[in-house]
């Protein structure tokens, strides 16, 4: 074994390693709690009635990484609901946690502000009690759930568009095995 191979295993030992540790790549497999919330616009929220697979993105306008993450999280929410896409009966969940900035927009302007085309239902978890709740540990984070309630796969930030293409081939593959 040369030098170049022994370094690309030492550093693909170490990336497994730390996604053993990723308390949200444990949740793979886990089914989700029971939780109730609400929509910004008032309505109940319960993640266990969708009866089809979801998106479910966990993000915050006070956390720099979702809101550099936000034009890949359109592109993920865009290619889903793409006609051709087997993946557009999804539904497709972001659940704000913690406060807005004070600075900005409150949570109901900045939802109303959305293009129609990527515009979701937004659930208010001010209190990041379903965060905790679902085990999930920073933002911003996607889990895509199957129609049974059971998490599949995980995304943190998706930081690019090969991100984003990787995600849609796993969580497609995972869609079409259901």
């Amino acid at each position: 074994m040369n030098r170049r191979d022994v370094s690309t295993a030492l550093v693909a030992s170490i990336g497994l390693a730390a996604c053993q540790g990723d308390n949200a790549y444990a949740l793979i497999g886990k089914k989700l709690p029971l939780i109730r919330g609400v929509y910004t616009d008032g309505t109940g929220f319960d993640l266990t009635t969708f009866a089809k697979p979801a998106l479910i993105r966990f993000w915050g306008m006070w956390c720099s990484p979702c809101m550099l993450d936000m034009p890949h999280w359109l592109s993920v929410i865009a290619q889903v609901r793409a006609r051709e896409q087997p993946l557009n009966d999804s539904s497709i969940v972001t659940i704000h946690v913690g406060l807005p900035p004070e600075s900005g927009p409150n949570l109901t302007q900045w939802v109303d502000a959305q293009a129609s085309q990527t515009a979701t239902r937004v659930v208010n978890d001010a209190s990041f009690a379903i965060m905790k709740a679902v085990g999930i540990s920073g933002t911003p984070s996607t889990l895509y759930v199957d129609r049974d309630g059971i998490i599949r796969e995980h995304a943190w930030q998706f930081k690019n568009a090969r991100g984003v293409a990787s995600f849609i081939r796993k969580i497609t593959s995972l869609h079409n095995k259901e």
